[in-house]
């Protein structure tokens, strides 16, 4: 009776089963094809029930555990550039064109003699999301 390793895919929690010559290579989990690295230590399980439809595939020269681990990091890190673009440079142009179109409105409705209560809101309540905005973007930088 073959002996092994047992262990959990860190991916999908599904009990995998290897042969002890695999402790620590890095594989295919059998369940959800993800990348993961055999532990090390012997649980000495009985492989005889693993099921044979859905083995552990050992990476061969191709992508190893480090460069999908890599690739993952990469992926995250351009997208955490992007989110902090959005907020730190992008979000100000929000309060900044509500403000331009609030005089553009202030400036139509003033030349065609209509109120200036819903324009005069608008410019007020742009620089009021400025403001608040600037606060927060400047409590953020100094850190609390």
């Amino acid at each position: 009776m073959p002996r092994g390793i047992e262990f959990r895919c860190p991916h999908c929690s599904a009990t995998v089963r290897v042969p002890v010559e695999l402790a620590g290579q890095a594989g295919r989990c059998p369940f959800c094809e993800r990348m993961l690295r055999v532990p090390e230590t012997e649980s000495n399980v009985d492989l005889s029930s693993q099921s044979a439809r859905n083995p552990f595939t050992v990476s061969e020269g191709g992508l190893s555990l480090p460069a999908e681990e890599e690739q993952a990091k990469t992926w995250v890190d351009t997208a955490a550039a992007v989110l902090e673009f959005v907020a730190v440079g992008a979000a100000p142009l929000v309060p900044c064109a509500g403000l331009v179109l609030g005089l553009l409105a202030l400036g139509f409705a003033k030349a065609r003699g209509r109120p200036l209560a819903l324009p005069a809101f608008a410019v007020g309540l742009s620089l009021v999301l400025g403001l608040i905005y600037g606060g927060v973007m400047f409590a953020i930088q100094q850190g609390g």
